[in-house]
């Protein structure tokens, strides 16, 4: 984009005026991401560039060019993330993310099926770089059902990967097996993680 002009009345409007002026300031409308890619480096066509925008009709959303990646900008709606994996046998009750600006938002609630052994680790939305960069903060909610008592959980990250760290007992460490409690089928774990994007 070249910036914004104001014309007076009798001013001459050159190509190269709607073209670089008006043409980059105005919010382009395709179908999908393969409509919104062909609008662009093609012959008559603008070149890519840091700033443009593109609205997406087929998914309702807006969408800017940082420079590198096309961004979804104030996404403001939950988006189903199941983890590739995790140590622990059992299903999320819910796991969705949402992305306003460039900071990510990630909930879920994990619930056991099985007695579990080892530590608790699942795959986060997000990857290594973005975490080196920018850290991951958060908070979670470990839940005995036999007992009905609850433990205060922070989530961290190893490896690439997500685990608890368990705040409240006297054992405070890894939400593993046997901490804070001995975990069995039934007990679950809920979690409200925040990190920003690349």
């Amino acid at each position: 984009m070249t910036g914004s002009k104001n014309w007076s009345a009798g001013d001459v409007l050159n190509a190269a005026d709607v073209n670089s002026i008006l043409a980059d300031q105005v919010v382009m409308v395709a179908a999908d991401s393969s409509a919104r890619d062909a609008l662009f480096g093609g012959a008559g066509e603008p070149t890519l560039a840091e700033g443009m925008c593109v609205y997406l009709t087929g998914s309702d959303e807006l969408q800017m060019y940082d420079g590198s990646t096309w961004r979804t900008v104030g996404q403001s709606s939950w988006t189903d993330y199941t983890p590739a994996s995790t140590s622990w046998s059992g299903s999320y009750e819910v796991s969705s993310t949402m992305l306003i600006s460039r900071t990510v938002f990630w909930r879920g609630r994990f619930i056991l099926d099985a007695t579990p052994s080892g530590n608790l680790t699942m795959t986060p939305p997000f990857t290594a770089d973005a975490i080196t960069k920018a850290g991951v903060s958060g908070s979670g909610i470990a839940n005995d059902l036999s007992l009905s008592d609850t433990y205060a959980a922070a989530p961290y990250v190893a490896s690439g990967n997500v685990q608890f760290w368990e705040m409240q007992s006297t054992t405070v460490g890894i939400i593993s097996a046997a901490n804070p409690f001995t975990w069995a089928s039934g007990d679950s774990i809920r979690w409200l993680m925040i990190y920003e994007q690349d």
